[in-house]
């Protein structure tokens, strides 16, 4: 099973939960994905480009376990730039 067909089934997923398409953030823009790309010395992997362009991601209400949450492209940002010296 490929990445976007698991993408493709999670949001089945949500929906049956009651999760609508239009309560999670939209895919991220072209200029995000080159500001966000742009702060980073290596290429992103197909699979994060691939999650990003699913949506940008996911609100905090909708954690998984409480554990995993995938965050969006200004709060990365925002991460990034103030521990930059870790990446």
């Amino acid at each position: 099973m490929t990445l976007r067909s698991n993408l493709t089934e999670l949001d089945h997923w949500l929906s049956r939960q009651g999760v609508s398409p239009n309560d999670l953030p939209p895919p991220i823009g072209q200029a995000r994905l080159t500001e966000l790309q742009a702060a980073f010395a290596h290429p992103f992997p197909e699979a994060l480009l691939a999650l990003v362009a699913w949506h940008d991601g996911l609100p905090d209400w909708l954690m998984f376990g409480g554990t995993w949450h995938l965050l969006g492209s200004e709060l990365s940002l925002e991460i990034y730039w103030e521990d930059r010296e870790v990446f």
